[in-house]
């Protein structure tokens, strides 16, 4: 048999199919078409009655005051939310970081602007942030991830400092603060910090952090439900970008139903 009595099809309606007087692929091509109109319409069904299933099997789950996870009858299905605490949506860093450290400091050193006899050096910018860190409004559940990312960050701030004290040679850990000279101006305009920059860069943080927090009584449930079934309203056709990988053929609605 030829690749044409299989139901081969070279042609597209945009190159032209071709006419014989077989019309192999006027008829092939028509199959096709109809079988993924049905495939459309059934499957858009089938993941309309999967979202209302999820809806319905997770509306009763709520956040509670205490960041707990609970359900209709009192349950507790999560002691913490997210095991953070969070709500996804406000979420600015990557992977799952609530804030965009790097743009948050870039915009505070350029809106406060610190002379060179304000500057800190490494080892005591570093002891202000965990000075910070011992304060009750930062102590919370779930707040561990985000003290440690903070954490860090200001060590890559203050290993920045050193190298550019260190290639200008200039005490690392001594900055001359009544009257700086020349290189440690320049110090201060690459990489310096002053006391106020960050003092502002820390509340700031942790101001916008406690404003991340999810709300008590967040219908997270019927959110999580939702953020499952919509993808899955995606996925009625079989048309993924891919770029060729066979093995990620499987992905369609029969798959996510399972």
């Amino acid at each position: 048999m030829t690749t044409w009595a299989k139901g081969f099809v070279a042609n597209s309606f945009y190159s032209g199919l071709t006419a014989t007087v077989f019309s192999t692929e006027f008829f092939f091509h028509t199959m096709g078409g109809c079988e993924g109109l049905v495939d459309t319409a059934v499957k858009t069904a089938d993941t309309g009655y999967m979202s209302r299933r999820l809806i319905k099997a997770l509306e009763d789950l709520s956040v509670q005051y205490d960041y707990t996870v609970h359900n209709a009858s009192g349950g507790v299905v999560q002691f913490l939310y997210g095991d953070d605490g969070m709500d996804p949506a406000k979420m600015e860093g990557k992977d799952g970081i609530p804030l965009n450290l790097e743009r948050l400091y870039m915009k505070i050193r350029a809106t406060c602007p610190a002379n060179a006899h304000e500057n800190l050096s490494p080892s005591e910018a570093l002891k202000k942030v965990y000075e910070r860190f011992k304060k009750p409004d930062i102590s919370l559940d779930g707040a561990n991830k985000f003290k440690n990312s903070l954490r860090d960050f200001f060590e890559g701030v203050t290993d920045s400092l050193k190298k550019t004290r260190k290639f200008l040679d200039l005490d690392e850990n001594n900055v001359e603060k009544n009257d700086p000279s020349f290189l440690e101006k320049i110090a201060a305009n690459v990489s310096g910090i002053s006391l106020k920059q960050l003092e502002v860069f820390l509340d700031t943080c942790i101001d916008r952090y406690h404003l991340k927090r999810i709300e008590a009584g967040a219908p997270i449930g019927v959110i999580g439900a939702q953020s499952i079934g919509e993808p899955g309203t995606q996925m009625t056709l079989k048309t993924f970008h891919f770029a060729g990988v066979a093995s990620m053929s499987i992905l369609y609605v029969g798959w996510l139903s399972l």
